[in-house]
């Protein structure tokens, strides 16, 4: 338990720092972070410790603690820098690729083709699993189970499109709150059948990070406000979306479903006899992430951190397609394996570098695309398939090539408006 408070302790020191420094900002990405550390990794093992049988043994304890507070400190150190420089080149490369306001006179059609490509993208996908349609929307979380056999490309390439179509309406069309309520509700219960808890999280969270920084700046009372709900929310789509016996209670689902910290616990219980370290090899076999099974069906079912950890514990569980987290939105494990404490602190880093380069970019110019950039930082900790390699790649590439299609929208719009 010492080794639980110390790293709490961490954490907490830490993200109230940079709280107090931002003058009392606690919707952006480093409280996001930290908050998801501490659920995942601090409150929720503590709790499956005292009141669920999870933990098998306490054997690992300490060095996975170490390690996601290395982890956490290098991902603080990264974020804290001073970064002008570099978000002023950042300014520069990305200077193409920003939108201003469209002309009031868009009927915004390219939105309502967009719509169209996504839904034709989501209902091919619900073909092409063999499942149909119908029998889909009324079950999203056996239909979700299907993007891990081909077709991740469409799911996330249809979910990319809405979600890009909501961050439009937020930054140009909501200017009042109940706007913003309805806007986020609809989108919302798009992502319901999208079959991924996270992805309704998400959405909710793309509303408060849009009220946050353009209506009204949300104050420590409302943020222990949103948590409640966050933590009522989440049990209520984990019931809709839950499966096991109705004999057990929803909380002990919920902290029997979080296995994150248990499943790493073990990795590092059995580092020395199981596993050694990979120098590398691991980041190698995981460049399979980046080929689609639609593009190349010949494709390995066991690569990455499946091969080397995964199915140490669960044989064959790359091609079932159920695959459990090892260590949750951290990834020690995978750090560790490959370059041991160094891997742990280098990668903890370039996350934090990157991720505060994005939001003071946001922060300095406020337009389109450092809110979508934003919105992609959070969502990358809160909904976890975007959180891989290969759908972290096609989510940017999409949206580079959304934000594209608009830009050359509003101009030509914009001339045609200037001629007449």
């Amino acid at each position: 338990m010492i080794s639980f408070i110390i790293l709490f302790s961490v954490i907490a020191l830490l993200s109230l720092f940079y709280v107090y420094k931002s003058g009392g900002n606690y919707i952006q990405p480093h409280a996001f972070y930290s908050a998801t550390v501490f659920i995942l990794l601090v409150a929720i093992p503590v709790i499956q410790f005292f009141v669920v049988d999870v933990f098998n043994d306490v054997s690992g304890v300490i060095l996975l603690n170490t390690m996601i507070g290395l982890s956490y400190v290098s991902f603080s150190i990264g974020f804290f820098t001073k970064k002008k420089k570099a978000v002023k080149i950042l300014s520069g490369i990305v200077k193409g690729f920003n939108v201003s306001n469209p002309p009031k006179t868009i009927l915004n059609l390219h939105i309502l083709m967009m719509a169209f490509v996504a839904v034709a993208l989501f209902i091919s996908l619900t073909q092409k699993s063999g499942m149909g349609l119908l029998p889909w929307l009324s079950d999203p979380r056996h239909g979700y189970q299907y993007h891990r056999t081909g077709l991740g490309h469409l799911y996330v390439g249809s979910i990319a499109i809405f979600n890009f179509i909501f961050l439009y309406i937020l930054f140009f069309k909501v200017r009042k709150v109940v706007h913003l309520i309805f806007a986020t509700t609809i989108f919302t219960l798009v992502s319901y059948f999208y079959g991924s808890k996270g992805l309704v999280v998400f959405s909710i969270f793309e509303g408060i990070v849009y009220y946050n920084f353009f209506i009204n700046k949300i104050k420590l009372r409302g943020v222990l406000i949103i948590f409640g709900l966050f933590v009522i929310l989440f049990s209520f789509v984990f019931s809709l979306y839950g499966r096991q016996s109705t004999n057990v209670h929803l909380s002990n689902k919920i902290l029997r479903y979080a296995d994150y910290y248990n499943n790493a616990r073990m990795f590092f219980s059995d580092f020395n006899e199981e596993f050694e370290y990979a120098y590398g090899r691991e980041y190698l076999s995981g460049l399979w992430n980046y080929i689609p099974r639609a593009v190349y069906p010949n494709k390995p079912y066991s690569y990455g951190i499946v091969k080397y950890v995964v199915e140490k514990y669960h044989p064959g569980a790359g091609r079932s397609g159920h695959t459990p987290s090892f260590g949750g939105p951290v990834g020690t494990v995978e750090e560790y394996l490959n370059f041991g404490f160094a891997g742990v602190i280098l990668v903890g880093f370039m996350r934090g570098y990157f991720s505060s380069l994005f939001y003071r970019y946001f922060l300095k110019y406020r337009n389109f695309l450092g809110f979508v950039l934003l919105s992609n930082l959070i969502g990358f900790s809160i909904f976890p398939i975007i959180s891989g390699p290969l759908y972290k790649i096609i989510w940017y590439i999409l949206n580079i090539l959304l934000l594209l299609f608009h830009k050359q929208i509003v101009v030509h719009a914009s001339a045609v408006q200037i001629e007449n």
